[in-house]
């Protein structure tokens, strides 16, 4: 990808890009095995005895927040590569989200903190807002999400 859209998928990212971006780092502080950048995401693994494996992380593979992943230890590619896409949801969801908070602030919104607040919260909106479809189908939050279909689906066919 070229370095300019990368900076500015960055950016755009950023509310959600800090959040994630801190807690990696936190977890890769407390249980991971450090900190790295590979394929323009910061990620960590946590460490096959750290209690997150002990405990509430043991069934998860991985976690993306923005440009932001964490890791349960010894997954296959495919994991990576679901959580890959789920930054590329978060890409597309904070270009969104920047896209609705202009329109919204020049549109005449007349508190700049909500255009800012939309923009912060778009990819997580978007994700809630797909589990929430699925609840109202009759079906699983997580399994039947949109966001995760396509992530299992993508990851496999790669």
């Amino acid at each position: 990808m070229n370095i300019a859209v990368q900076i500015l998928l960055y950016i755009l990212g950023l509310p959600t890009n800090i959040v994630g971006w801190i807690l990696v780092s936190i977890a890769s502080a407390a249980w991971g095995d450090g900190l790295r950048w590979r394929d323009g995401v910061l990620t960590t693994t946590f460490k096959v005895d750290s209690w997150p494996m002990k405990t509430w992380y043991k069934n998860w593979g991985g976690t993306t927040a923005g440009h932001a992943i964490v890791q349960a230890p010894n997954q296959p590619d495919s994991i990576w590569k679901h959580e890959m896409i789920h930054v590329s949801q978060n890409q597309r969801t904070a270009i969104l989200g920047t896209v609705f908070a202009i329109v919204a602030f020049f549109g005449g919104l007349t508190n700049w903190w909500l255009a800012l607040l939309l923009w912060a919260l778009m990819p997580s909106i978007s994700y809630l807002c797909a589990g929430l479809l699925a609840v109202m189908k009759g079906k699983p939050f997580y399994m039947a999400n949109i966001d995760e279909e396509a992530a299992y689906s993508g990851a496999s066919q790669s």
